[in-house]
């Protein structure tokens, strides 16, 4: 009974406009049907894939509680921020417009005499962000994505400096977190270009 019933449905469906030489007319029509369901997906799949909203400060986020302590040891330069020791321990580095970062502890070498060296010495954590649209947005979206184990407004070891500067000819922006030896309320410093040679100095250790 079963297949009497099958055998009448095929029969009610419409004939294939072309058909395929040695391939049973029913055959034919399931590839049809079949090829035609892939499409569908395939559409659907590219449409849900244009519609998926990319967020631009994926993967950006900073924890400074999950740094590493300073290696021990000799150093070669010492690192100050407004005359206190300090310890580098982040860099931030993004490109402005389509040209590239290149080596990053070039780059600190050429924005700050001696700034590169320190990185060999205090070996911090770096992160190359993407091109930025905006010079000014670059500081408070790093300090809003950037969280301190201190709150804010308290005195806290860590000092978090971010804006633009120039490596040689080329602009980039630029995030530094420094570890002071002692307490401070220095907090989240906005820089200029020419502000990074009047607060940080490098000196022989």
């Amino acid at each position: 009974m079963l297949a009497s019933s099958t055998s009448i449905v095929w029969a009610d469906l419409p004939k294939l406009p072309v058909t395929i030489p040695g391939v049973p007319d029913d055959v034919a029509f399931l590839g049809v049907v079949g090829i035609g369901a892939f499409l569908v997906l395939l559409l659907l799949f590219t449409m849900l894939r244009r519609g998926k909203k990319v967020d631009p400060e994926g993967g950006l986020g900073e924890d400074l509680s999950t740094l590493p302590p300073a290696p021990k040891g000799q150093r070669h330069y010492q690192l100050f921020i407004m005359n206190q020791p300090a310890r580098l321990r982040l860099v931030v580095i993004a490109p402005v417009g389509k040209k590239t970062v290149g080596k990053v502890d070039s780059a600190l070498e050429q924005i700050f005499r001696g700034l590169g060296e320190v990185s060999f010495d205090d070996k911090p954590r770096v992160r190359i962000w993407p091109a930025q649209l905006s010079t000014t947005g670059f500081a408070p979206t790093f300090f809003r994505l950037t969280k301190s184990p201190d709150a804010d407004g308290r005195p806290s070891r860590f000092v978090l400096l971010a804006g633009p500067a120039r490596a040689g000819s080329m602009p980039v922006l630029l995030a530094l977190v420094v570890e002071v030896s002692e307490l401070s309320k220095l907090g989240k410093m906005t820089m200029t270009e020419t502000q990074w040679g009047e607060v940080l100095r490098v000196e022989n250790a």
